[in-house]
């Protein structure tokens, strides 16, 4: 992406970016277009995981997740088909 934006070339992703790091024996995964956001949800579970979801004009724009690969993968494919809230 960022080469062929400096090349001069018009550059789009072909799926949603995201990235994970492991902090300890954490894990955080965020995935989202990154155009930001205007609305938030925080899902936290009894054994410490969780889900925050990001929205914008009404629609799911990313996701961050600790512990909690489901959500992420699901995020993932919200994002792409550019879901509404529920």
């Amino acid at each position: 992406m960022a080469g062929r934006s400096a090349a001069g070339e018009l550059a789009t992703w072909d799926e949603v970016p995201g990235f994970w790091s492991s902090i300890g024996s954490h894990t955080l995964k965020y995935a989202a277009w990154g155009d930001g956001y205007d609305e938030s949800r925080f899902d936290r579970r009894p054994d410490g995981s969780f889900t925050a979801w990001y929205g914008r004009d009404g629609r799911i724009v990313g996701v961050l997740t600790h512990e909690c690969d489901p959500d992420y993968e699901r995020g993932r494919e919200l994002i792409a088909r550019g879901e509404r809230w529920s």
